[in-house]
């Protein structure tokens, strides 16, 4: 039926002159149960569907959606993209939209006994996690979280040919513990994202939210300084996501919101890093075989060995520069696509085991998750954050939680700081990397 509805608003748009016309569709139906204070607050389902037009007229673009599939409202919808792109510059650089090309397979994206899971089911699941953490420490005391399991289905049709189709699944699980002794209180918490729901660990994620909440009861302040510090891979993601994942993309490096401007194909971090944007990696969570507009995916290194070797691009930054798109465009119907990393997995070629690395520390920091990583300054690369779990480490081992600390610096004084990566890697969403471990960063208390 989507691909029918695209068809019609294809000719519509061309009867009403327009050079070029896009048409993204999508459909989405998400199963969720929510925990609040250890009992069942919401048990929904919910679905979603609409397109998103583009239309390519005199060297300028415009944009509209619809979630209406009426006949009046496909006319509508591309009216009014006709009207947006009229009011924008026109751009000499512009070609317009994605040309036909051969599109990889992808595996490990979608699984049918996930898109049809009960949420009856789910309910089951989400209660057995907060039973399995009461159970595990008298000290528990409250229990929120839940679990997600979302199913879509994404279109994408335009007037040079372009005709694609692909669906995907994704289930999710956490749990948030407060737990208290002798009149204070701590939180802790653990989660899973994964493509397939049976890969989901309920017991594992509701013993380590307990562990990492009573681990934190009665955190103590230490001495600042500069000291090695390990960063788990929770914590490391929220740093680079919102500075080395938004400057690395090319609409920010044009408009020099970036502090990676200038610096392609030059040496930026220890050569024993290398970060890749893998789209095509099995299972990920960020997986596709090709992008919002079309652009064929592939695994692209974004550092190289401490070289930087490519920026992300969409079809329009990439035009501005009069080269290919790398297949980079986010988007859903109702929205214009947006540059964005993929699957962004981090290589170190020193690698090591986690109580090896926490062993050869005299006096340093572990940092399991930071809070404030968004006021990170994406021109300067510099970064401020509060150490929301965080653990000294004491002649080799990791001694107890602290309070009231903070770790600041720079992205690129960081990325050349890595000394040795934990081999135990992790998943964090769509970001994949081990603990690392780093020398002599600034600790504030």
């Amino acid at each position: 039926m989507m691909f029918n509805i695209l068809d019609k608003v294809l000719k519509i748009g061309l009867k009403m002159g327009v050079d070029q016309i896009e048409v993204y569709g999508a459909l989405s139906r998400r199963k969720y149960v929510e925990l609040e204070k250890s009992e069942v607050k919401i048990a929904s389902i919910s679905s979603r569907s609409g397109i998103g037009v583009r239309v390519f007229k005199n060297k300028s673009i415009g944009f509209s959606f619809t979630e209406d599939f009426s006949e009046k409202s496909l006319e509508n919808v591309i009216r009014r993209a006709i009207a947006a792109a009229s009011i924008r510059n026109r751009e000499e650089f512009l070609k317009g939209f994605t040309e036909p090309a051969k599109i990889p397979s992808v595996k490990d994206t979608y699984f049918k006994d996930t898109e049809e899971l009960s949420l009856e089911d789910i309910t089951d699941n989400a209660l057995h996690m907060r039973d399995i953490a009461l159970d595990k420490d008298k000290r528990v005391k409250a229990i929120s979280g839940g679990i997600s399991v979302s199913f879509s289905e994404r279109y994408l049709k335009n007037s040079l040919g372009v005709e694609l189709y692909s669906k995907g699944t994704w289930a999710s699980a956490s749990l948030f513990v407060v737990a208290e002794e002798i009149g204070t209180t701590s939180s802790g918490f653990d989660f899973q994202s994964e493509r397939n729901h049976i890969l989901l660990k309920y017991d594992e994620i509701a013993l380590n939210a307990v562990d990492h909440a009573v681990k934190q009861l009665n955190p103590k302040k230490i001495m600042g300084g500069d000291m090695d510090v390990v960063i788990a891979p929770l914590a490391l993601s929220s740093i680079l996501a919102t500075t080395f994942g938004r400057a690395v993309c090319a609409d920010n490096v044009q408009e020099k919101r970036s502090f990676l401007a200038g610096l392609k194909n030059k040496k930026i971090a220890n050569e024993i890093l290398t970060i890749v944007d893998d789209p095509l990696m099995p299972g990920g969570i960020a997986t596709r075989s090709f992008d919002g507009e079309g652009v064929p995916s592939r695994t692209l290194n974004l550092i190289e060995n401490g070289i930087l070797k490519s920026y992300l691009y969409d079809n329009y930054r990439a035009q501005r520069e009069g080269i290919e798109s790398t297949g980079h465009a986010s988007r859903g119907y109702s929205s214009e696509p947006y540059i964005s990393t993929s699957n962004l997995i981090i290589n170190v070629k020193d690698q090591d085991t986690f109580e090896n690395i926490i062993s050869d520390i005299g006096n340093g920091v572990y940092i399991r998750w930071v809070i404030g990583a968004h006021t990170a300054n994406m021109i300067t690369g510099e970064f401020s954050v509060a150490l929301g779990e965080a653990y000294h480490i004491k002649n080799g081992e990791i001694a107890y939680s602290l309070k009231e600390a903070m770790l600041g610096g720079n992205v690129k004084e960081l990325l050349n700081k890595i000394i040795v990566m934990d081999r135990d890697v992790k998943k964090i969403g769509s970001f994949i990397s081990g603990s690392i471990k780093f020398s002599k960063l600034k600790i504030s208390t």
